[in-house]
């Protein structure tokens, strides 16, 4: 099973608007009906994850919930419709392609804002007051 949609993010998104039933689902995730209703209600909670600790800087261990191989490919392959399917607002950094929230952090601090692909300088207009970080970064 591909971990990967072989279909465009438009056929992903016109799809996406006229699911009705489970095999729809199935059909759009490009996973048999039957092996998805498994995973989704039939298998048993304790075999859709494994368990394991790893050791935390501070010391301690850090139990972790991993989904089994089956569930990550059923869930990566509804996160790439879910991301074609989402419309971002323009203030939305987080969970969103190309954008992370120490983008968002930057924007807020700096008065520096993306545009198309490259960080460019927030442009006050006279007699507006400029951030009190976007000195720091001349």
């Amino acid at each position: 099973m591909s971990t990967e949609l072989s279909i465009s993010e438009e056929e992903m998104r016109s799809q996406f608007y006229v699911l009705v039933g489970m095999e729809d689902v199935a059909r759009l995730l490009d996973v048999k009906k039957d092996n998805f209703v498994y995973h989704l209600y039939k298998c048993p909670i304790g075999s859709k994850y494994v368990t394991f600790t790893i050791p935390k800087r501070s010391g301690g261990t850090r139990t972790i919930k991993a989904p089994i191989s089956s569930i990550k490919i059923i869930q990566k392959k509804m996160n790439q419709v879910l991301l074609a399917v989402y419309k971002q607002r323009k203030p939305v950094h987080s969970y969103v392609r190309k954008r992370n929230l120490s983008l968002s952090v930057l924007v807020s601090l700096s008065g520096v804002r993306p545009v198309s692909g490259c960080m460019c300088k927030n442009v006050s207009a006279p007699g507006q007051q400029k951030s009190r970080f976007s000195k720091q970064l001349r």
